[in-house]
């Protein structure tokens, strides 16, 4: 439904000034070449900085996930902090906080949240971070947003019960097994 690897910039999403697209400080995410880029937020967010993603209409979904990596300085001082929040329609809701003490760990972490309770027409991801000093950095990479369309089919077991067959003394029986065709894995829209 929504992929952002920040490679082209920004694109659709907008950043308030603390944040920027580069390399990232750290090695955050596994398996991206030495020119992958991040969305950093550093310096001039003492009174916070939002990376806010375009309206996404996920009204037709029945279920959804949102995945990111994030990497936060463990040089977060107290009331510092990034939150993770969704837009619900109405207001936005927090779906995941970080501070000093409390998440800054200095690692690169993958997250997948559940944001089922939360779709409507105008679904957006929002990153704010207040830190300040320009050594305390939190960097956001590879947003997804992966969903379950209303009526999309899904998998069913199929058990097939037959009766055991009479063995004649002296026989020998050879088992072969079956495949049962099935609906196949839910629909799912990257």
């Amino acid at each position: 439904v929504l992929a952002q690897d920040f490679e082209p910039g920004f694109g659709s999403w907008s950043a308030d000034a603390c944040w920027r697209v580069t390399t990232p400080e750290e090695d955050m995410t596994p398996f991206h070449p030495t020119t992958n880029t991040v969305a950093r937020a550093e310096d001039q967010c003492d009174t916070g900085g939002a990376l806010t993603s375009p309206a996404v209409d996920l009204g037709a979904y029945q279920s959804a996930e949102l995945s990111f990596w994030r990497w936060i300085d463990d040089e977060l001082d107290s009331g510092e902090y990034l939150e993770a929040s969704v837009f619900h329609g109405l207001a936005w809701v927090q779906v995941g906080y970080w501070t000093d003490g409390a998440g800054d760990d200095d690692t690169g972490q993958k997250f997948t949240l559940d944001v089922t309770p939360y779709l409507n027409s105008a679904f957006r991801v929002r990153f704010f971070v207040v830190s300040s000093r320009v050594w305390e950095e939190v960097e956001i990479d590879d947003v997804v947003i992966n969903g379950v369309l209303v009526g999309a089919p899904t998998a069913t077991p199929t058990h097939t019960v037959t009766e055991t067959p009479t063995v004649p003394a002296g026989s020998t029986i050879t088992p072969t097994a079956t495949p049962t065709p099935s609906s196949g894995p839910p629909a799912s829209t990257p």
